[in-house]
């Protein structure tokens, strides 16, 4: 398997180019890149690759961003002032202080404000290749890479504005947290607790200063202080701490989930909350192993509470289960994504879909008023088994596909379930290919989306709940058949975000 810390991105025009003088004259790039460009990269110990070489067309864009922003190394050829060229490289400078690496024709007329980068200047005529000029200029190249991979900054962005873009250099890390965007700080920690401390002493109920401060991420913080430093938990502690992770306020979240496990007082959904908070609190396989850890303690308390001869007919089991398995299968997910372990992927295929056949006869009972996360099972399950065999065209022979799209709504479905089924169903239709039916059912959840949000009750629709759509196509792209399309979909969501 390809280190993917280890690939060089290559930015270029493709084939051969008229020169912009008017001489008539071509210029072969590929023959650069093969010549010159290939061999310098792995002369500096990486893997050169270029968008081109992708799985399909459809996916050029897609990628080409995220190979721009994640590639700890990319060259770019910026001979005859290609727009496009100049135009990932601007996007390459703004994401990156460092590891970008420029190289040129000779006598070259470039801009102003590239010259304020270092440029690595090559002779050709634009078809032939002195060989002599070959072996000089390789291990210049393969130099230049080298340096550029140990992180000297080089971006004129950053170097002219200092600290206003920044760029995580763990890019599972950048994946999980910029994404998701809001971040926790202590600058208010004291106020928090000074709110905290005069609600204390007012013997106000907890539950009703939940109702009326949950809106506010301020206000959730100030309720999870009051659970730190009330002497007895209030009875709403582990729903405060639930919401405090929704708010992605984890590592006080942390702290309350902690303080109720302390008390004895969390349940089998309390310690599964706490898995998903302390996961996102601590993006290593080490803290992914302690959340499992709660996880797999939750799956004990349900197996006790409901033993399996209740999963016949038990419509609640059925669902405890289902939950508690697809949480564990989350994880082992994103142990995949931090390992690249095909074991850890292998586990979360079999956690999936074993989680998804609870989830649909709970569902069929009766039991399970989440059209959205059986919609999601759906899907992940159809993924992640074209992940396992490395073909996004895989056949779809366990039918996922259309179970999706076959859910119905259900009396007592909640309203921000429907959301998720019907968003998901958006994605399944493009993964059809389906363009027309795919883009009408996602203006069309749009437009009810906006209605509910209204609600202060449904906050996170149209806010957080976008943030994780987005996230979910980031990270699965390129295991739907039609990358393009599912762009397409993004972009409504990134329209109101």
């Amino acid at each position: 398997m390809v280190d993917e810390n280890n690939i060089c991105f290559v930015i270029m025009p493709f084939g051969v180019k008229p020169q912009p003088d008017g001489s008539g004259h071509s210029y072969d790039f590929d023959k650069i890149y093969r010549v010159i460009i290939r061999r310098a990269i792995k002369e500096a110990g990486m893997e050169p690759h270029r968008a081109d070489e992708g799985v399909g067309s459809s996916l050029v864009h897609t990628d080409m961003f995220r190979d721009l922003r994640d590639r700890p190394v990319v060259l770019a050829d910026i001979s005859l002032e290609n727009p496009n060229v100049f135009y990932e490289l601007g996007i390459r400078h703004v994401m990156a202080d460092s590891g970008t690496v420029l190289i040129c024709r000779e006598n070259a007329d470039l801009p102003f404000d590239v010259g304020l980068s270092r440029v690595v200047f090559y002779k050709y005529d634009g078809v032939s290749l002195d060989w002599e000029e070959v072996e000089r200029i390789t291990p210049i190249v393969a130099a230049a890479l080298q340096e550029a991979r140990r992180g000297k900054p080089d971006s004129p962005v950053h170097a002219l504005l200092p600290g206003s873009v920044t760029r995580s250099s763990d890019k599972r890390q950048h994946h999980r947290h910029v994404i998701l965007g809001a971040a926790e700080s202590d600058e208010l920690a004291a106020y928090e607790q000074m709110v905290a401390e005069r609600w204390l002493g007012s013997d106000l109920d907890a539950n009703v200063l939940y109702e009326e401060h949950q809106s506010t991420v301020f206000g959730t913080r100030a309720l999870g202080a009051l659970c730190l430093h009330s002497r007895d938990l209030p009875e709403s502690a582990a729903k405060i701490a639930a919401h405090l992770s929704d708010q992605e306020q984890y590592n006080l979240a942390n702290r309350v989930f902690e303080r109720i496990r302390a008390a004895g007082m969390a349940g089998w959904r309390d310690n599964l909350r706490f898995a998903t908070s302390y996961s996102e609190a601590n993006l290593t396989v080490d803290g992914v192993d302690v959340a499992m850890g709660y996880a797999e303690e939750a799956l004990g308390a349900v197996k006790t509470e409901f033993p399996d001869e209740k999963l016949q007919t038990d419509a609640e089991a059925l669902r405890a289960h289902g939950e508690t398995l697809w949480r564990i299968s989350g994880l082992q997910r994103w142990r995949y994504r931090l390992t690249e372990s095909t074991h850890d992927l292998n586990n979360a295929v079999r956690s999936g879909e074993e989680a998804l056949e609870h989830l649909r006869r709970a569902r069929v009972l009766g039991g399970l008023r989440r059209p959205g996360r059986l919609a999601q099972a759906h899907l992940l399950c159809m993924l992640l088994l074209r992940m396992r065999d490395n073909d996004r065209m895989r056949p779809d022979q366990e039918g996922h596909q259309q179970a999706v799209l076959e859910i119905k709504e259900m009396q007592g479905d909640e309203p921000i379930e429907l959301s998720w089924l019907h968003w998901y169903q958006a994605l399944a239709l493009a993964d059809t290919q389906d363009k027309e039916s795919a883009m009408q059912m996602a203006q069309r959840t749009l437009a009810q989306d906006a209605q509910l949000s209204a609600n202060p009750e449904y906050w996170e629709v149209g806010r957080r709940q976008y943030v994780l759509l987005r996230r979910f196509i980031e990270q699965y792209s390129s295991y739907f058949r039609d990358p393009a399309l599912l762009g397409a979909v993004s972009q409504v969501l990134q329209s109101v975000t």
